[in-house]
């Protein structure tokens, strides 16, 4: 038996015992094959032969265009402004080194007086700065534990009255983070800096703004230039001498564009201010509105712009470009100091190069705006512009 199973299987004829019931004897090899029985998935004799559609798939832009806008939108959260776990660490570092920890917990919202505020007569102009976004109104301005309108500008100017303004811009925060827009910013600047000024509405003012912040003094001397301004806030205008910039995006920001679109993805988070990214996009209407309404006024101040020469991080271009950081009035003047976004506002000494060129130009403003609004004796009269200016100034293309 075992020879005849042996032998079958090298014939390939695997059908069994030929003595078996059911068996033929047929050999294997000489029956005609079994038909198989038709499944209902099987089209019926003749018909054309369909392929069925592929499934559903996202194509490559898309994929890669969330992908970029997820990263882009962490790239504005780390790196416009002055992140707080960073300032911890350094704050930590420098109580190790003996340096001066920060006195300003908290968040940092409205006016902070840095230097001066006793309320004399003597102090001959108020230094107004404004962070930017994720920015603290005396972090920003601080490295290495050291605060430079505080600890270092009082050497130049110890007559200057030098204040910070806060605000909150936060991009994400987990327990939810301010929806104010722009000119919401703007007017609460406003309206705290006039409760700053009663003691002298007249004292000349010079701005300071970092990104963001450049782009609400903007809209904040704007609106007290506008039609039906009070009579406080168009003192402000009348008193305000130079701007100085320091990396604002006047024509938007690659990143944020991308970091819009990763922040429209998530917008049912209430944790978000989507607001503040879509203003500083390229084609943002609320930044060209600033803008043209800047222009028409911008013959009344001193501005000076700075733009960083460095990226935040390797193999990535700088946060705002040097087409974007200056406005390109014939006026403007026009500098840049090597350092990134994130500190292009912050210096460890009084004798980084960075610094000497910013505080050069301060000192230059002061001096000019302290001599030039000297009213006459038995006079309260200035030689300021008009409240309400109707004059249009030769027109400038700031769309480059």
């Amino acid at each position: 038996m075992e020879g005849y199973l042996c032998s079958k299987w090298r014939k390939g004829d695997f059908s069994g015992d030929p003595s078996s019931p059911g068996d033929t004897g047929i050999p294997s090899r000489q029956r005609p094959l079994p038909t198989p029985t038709p499944t209902i998935t099987d089209p019926p004799p003749g018909s054309p032969v369909t392929e069925p559609p592929p499934p559903p798939s996202w194509s490559r832009g898309a994929i890669a265009g969330l992908i970029a806008g997820i990263i882009s939108l962490g790239l504005l959260a780390l790196c416009l402004g002055a992140p707080r776990l960073r300032n911890r660490r350094r704050r930590r570092r420098g109580a190790h080194r003996g340096i001066e920890l920060d006195d300003d917990p908290g968040e940092g919202i409205g006016f902070r007086v840095l230097h001066g505020g006793d309320g004399s007569s003597t102090e001959i102009a108020d230094i107004i700065l404004v962070h930017g976004l994720n920015g603290h109104r005396t972090r920003t301005w601080t490295k290495d534990g050291r605060c430079w309108p505080r600890d270092f500008l009082p050497h130049t100017l110890p007559g200057a009255r030098i204040m910070a303004f806060g605000y909150d811009s936060t991009v994400m925060r987990w327990r939810g983070a301010s929806h104010n827009s722009i000119g919401r910013h703007a007017s609460m600047l406003l309206s705290d800096l006039q409760n700053m000024r009663g003691d002298n509405p007249d004292r000349p003012i010079i701005f300071v703004g970092h990104s963001l912040g450049g782009i609400v003094i903007k809209d904040a001397l704007c609106k007290a230039n506008a039609a039906g301004a009070s009579l406080r806030d168009t003192k402000i205008f009348n008193s305000t001498y130079g701007i100085i910039f320091l990396g604002t995006p006047h024509r938007g920001s690659g990143y944020a564009r991308l970091g819009w679109a990763g922040a429209a993805i998530t917008h049912f988070w209430r944790g978000m201010n989507i607001k503040l990214v879509q203003t500083l996009r390229h084609d943002s209407d609320i930044l060209d509105r600033v803008n043209t309404d800047f222009l028409r006024r911008s013959h009344h101040f001193k501005i000076c712009s700075f733009a960083e020469e460095l990226p935040v991080m390797a193999f990535f271009p700088p946060i705002v470009s040097v087409g974007s950081a200056f406005i390109g009035l014939p006026f403007e003047i026009q500098e840049t100091i090597w350092a990134s976004h994130r500190d292009i506002c912050r210096f460890a000494d009084e004798e980084d190069v960075g610094y000497r060129r910013l505080v050069r130009w301060i000192t230059e403003f002061v001096a000019e705006a302290t001599s030039s609004r000297v009213p006459e004796e038995g006079s309260t009269s200035t030689t300021q512009p008009p409240l309400i200016d109707t004059t249009e100034p030769e027109s400038v293309d700031i769309a480059g």
